[in-house]
């Protein structure tokens, strides 16, 4: 994914592990890592987002997740923006 850092991308993966959290004015984001065939996956689900689709999101399913790549620190992570349940 680092090659396609600053890009819209597809990504089709397993939901492994997450983590919630809130933010400063309390909502709730959730940062998840998914996994395919080549690598693991950082995603971000900032709350607007992570309000839409917490209740489909189930450790041991496949998803395909649309989003930004982003790299910060060296750090490679995706911003999810829209994202289904396969």
């Amino acid at each position: 994914m680092k090659e396609r850092s600053g890009t819209r991308v597809l990504f089709a993966g397993w939901l492994i592990s997450g983590k919630i959290v809130s933010t400063k004015t309390g909502e709730a984001m959730e940062f998840l890592t998914f996994e395919d065939e080549t690598d693991l996956l950082e995603t971000v689900f900032f709350p607007k987002v992570y309000r839409r689709y917490a209740t489909v999101l189930t450790t041991g399913c496949a998803y395909l997740l649309w989003g930004m790549v982003e790299e910060e620190f060296g750090a490679i992570t995706l911003t999810v923006e829209k994202l289904r349940k396969m």
